[in-house]
C-alpha cells in the first residue's frame, strides 16, 4: 500500500487530488466530531505541497427522490460540514453542489493551488453504493491523485472507495494510515495480557473479533446487551433487559469459558438491567490495570441516563489510568471517552465502528484491499 506520508511530494504537489474522507456527522455533532477534526492532518499536507483538493463523502442515505432530483434534504447535505471544516481550517472551502462532475472538473483546474472544493453527498448518485466502475471512472476524471482518508467507510465496496482506485495513483491518507498501525499493534503484536472489553446491544457484530483474538486474549469484560445476552443462554430471566434474541449458537464457543467475564452484579430499572454493577465495575478497572493491550468497543450500560453510565464510566477511567496500549472504537464509546476528557490518556480512539469491528475480526476491508491492489499495479 501506498501512504502519502511516504510518497514523494512531487507524486502529488499541485496536482489536483481527489480525497475521501467521512464526514457522516449528525448536525448535533459536528463542531466536537473527531472524524472532522481527524480530516485536518491530510488536508493541511495537500494545501501545503499547492493541490488542489476535492473532497468526497457521504452523508447519511439520501432517498430515491433526493437522488432523482440531485438535491439532498437538510440532514443529508454536506453544506454544514464545509462551513464547518473551513472554520477549523481557517481556509475557504468551495462547497459545490451542482452534482455536475464535468463542470466542476473544469472550475476546479481554474482554481489557485490550495484550494478546497467539497463536492454534495456522493450517495446522492445511486451508482456509488453500487461500485460502478462507470460513475468512479467519471469522479477520476476530475483529478490526478485519489486519496483514501476515510477509515471509517472502507468496509464499503462503493465507486469513492474502491472502483476509483482503479483510474488513479492511489494513497492512504495520514488518518487511515494510523488507523491501520494502531489496529495491527492490537491485532498483530499485542503486549500481553490483552484484554477485551465488548458492550452496546449486539454480540453478533463482535463475535468475529472475539473469534480472531480469542487464543491471544486472557479476558473478555462484558457489559450491555452483550453481558445481557450470555445471561440469556444460561436460562437467566431477563424480564425488560436488552438482549440479542436467537443468538445462542453465536457464543456457544464461548460459553462457560473462564475467559468470558460477565458482571457480579447489576444494576436495574424495573425488571431491566440498565448497567452493570459497583462490584463487577471495580473488578473489571483491577483486570483492566493490569494489561497490556485493551481493545474496547460499546458501553457498559444505559449510558444515555444518568446514573447508567457509572459502569461505563468506571471502565473507562480505568483504561486512561492503564499503563496498557488501548483502542477504543465505536461512535457512543468514543463520544463518551472524549465527553469526560479522557481521550488524552488513552493510546488511540478509532473513527471507525463497524471498519474496526471488521478489520480486528481479520477480515480484509474493500477500501484497503483497493489500495493495496493500486500499489501492486503502479
Amino acid at each position: 500500500m501506498n501512504y502519502l506520508s511516504k510518497t514523494q511530494k512531487s507524486s502529488y504537489a499541485k496536482k489536483t487530488v481527489l480525497l475521501r474522507l467521512d464526514l457522516n456527522i449528525a448536525s448535533a455533532e459536528v463542531r466536537s466530531s473527531i472524524r472532522l477534526s481527524r480530516s485536518l492532518p491530510t488536508l493541511k499536507l495537500l494545501r501545503a505541497a499547492g493541490c488542489r483538493t476535492i473532497i468526497i463523502s457521504h452523508r447519511g442515505r439520501p432517498d430515491a427522490r433526493q437522488q432523482r432530483l440531485k438535491k439532498a434534504a437538510a440532514d443529508s447535505s454536506l453544506k454544514p460540514l464545509a462551513r464547518a471544516l473551513s472554520r477549523a481550517l481557517s481556509v475557504k472551502i468551495i462547497f459545490d453542489a451542482s452534482c455536475d462532475l464535468e463542470t466542476t472538473a473544469k472550475r476546479v483546474r481554474t482554481l489557485a493551488p490550495g484550494s478546497i472544493v467539497m463536492l454534495e453527498n456522493v450517495r446522492l448518485w445511486p451508482e456509488e453504493e453500487k461500485n460502478d466502475r462507470a460513475f468512479a471512472k467519471k469522479l477520476a476524471a476530475m483529478g490526478d491523485v485519489y486519496v483514501n482518508d476515510a477509515f471509517a467507510v472502507s468496509h464499503r465496496a462503493h465507486a469513492s472507495i474502491d472502483a476509483v482506485t482503479h483510474f488513479l495513483p492511489s494513497y492512504a491518507g495520514l488518518e487511515l494510515e494510523k488507523e491501520i498501525r494502531a489496529l495491527d499493534a492490537a491485532m498483530k503484536k499485542p503486549r500481553r495480557p490483552l484484554v477485551l472489553i465488548v458492550g452496546g446491544v449486539k454480540i453478533s457484530d463482535k463475535v468475529g473479533v472475539l473469534k480472531n483474538f480469542w487464543r491471544k486474549t486472557s479476558a473478555v469484560l462484558t457489559g450491555g446487551g452483550v453481558a445481557n445476552t450470555f445471561f440469556a443462554a444460561q436460562g437467566l430471566p431477563m424480564g425488560g433487559s436488552i438482549f440479542e434474541e436467537n443468538a445462542e449458537k453465536i457464543i456457544a464457543p464461548f460459553l462457560g469459558s473462564k475467559k468470558i467475564y460477565l458482571p457480579d452484579d447489576v444494576v436495574m430499572k424495573g425488571r431491566a438491567i440498565f448497567d452493570i454493577g459497583a462490584y463487577a465495575a471495580r473488578r473489571y478497572a483491577r483486570i483492566i490495570e493490569r494489561a497490556g493491550t485493551i481493545v474496547w468497543n460499546g458501553p457498559m450500560g444505559y449510558i444515555e441516563k444518568k446514573p447508567y453510565d457509572k459502569g461505563t464510566l468506571a471502565v473507562a477511567q480505568a483504561c486512561a489510568r492503564s499503563k496498557a496500549f488501548c483502542v477504543v472504537g465505536g461512535g457512543e464509546t468514543v463520544s463518551f471517552v472524549r465527553a469526560r476528557h479522557l481521550d488524552k490518556k488513552i493510546s488511540f480512539l478509532s473513527t471507525g465502528g463497524g471498519a474496526m469491528l471488521d478489520y480486528l475480526a481479520g477480515e480484509k476491508l474493500p477500501g484497503i484491499e483497493a489500495l493495496k491492489k493500486s500499489a501492486h499495479h503502479s
